[in-house]
C-alpha cells in the first residue's frame, strides 16, 4: 500500500454505529484529532472495558520543550475526547462543531 493509499483510508469516513466493544474504531478516530504542534504524542492500548492512553515519546518536540515537562501531557490534545464525542449520536457531536 503507498502512502496516499494509506491516508485515503485513514481519513475516510466510516459508518459511525461503533459499538461499545469496538474500541479498534475509537481510537481510530482518535488518532486524527488534532493535538498541539500536530505532533499527536500519544499511544492508545485498548483492553476490555478501557482505553489506556499514553504518551509516545519518540514524537516529543525537542525543540519546544527540550526536558519533556509535562508539556508532552498537554500536547494530548483532543484524542482522549474523541473516543467519548465518537460514543454520542453523530448530530450531537456536530451540533457543537
Amino acid at each position: 500500500m503507498t502512502y496516499s493509499d494509506t491516508v485515503s483510508e485513514i481519513w475516510r469516513h466510516h459508518d459511525l454505529g461503533i459499538q461499545p466493544q469496538d474500541y479498534g474504531g475509537l481510537i481510530r478516530y482518535a488518532t486524527l484529532a488534532a493535538s498541539s504542534h500536530n505532533t499527536q504524542p500519544w499511544i492508545f492500548r485498548a483492553e476490555p472495558g478501557r482505553i489506556w492512553i499514553l504518551p509516545d515519546l519518540s514524537r516529543r518536540c525537542p525543540a519546544v520543550d527540550p526536558g519533556c515537562r509535562p508539556d508532552l501531557i498537554v500536547r494530548i490534545g483532543r484524542g482522549p475526547e474523541m473516543p467519548r464525542s465518537l460514543r454520542r449520536p453523530v448530530e450531537e457531536v456536530l451540533r457543537w462543531v
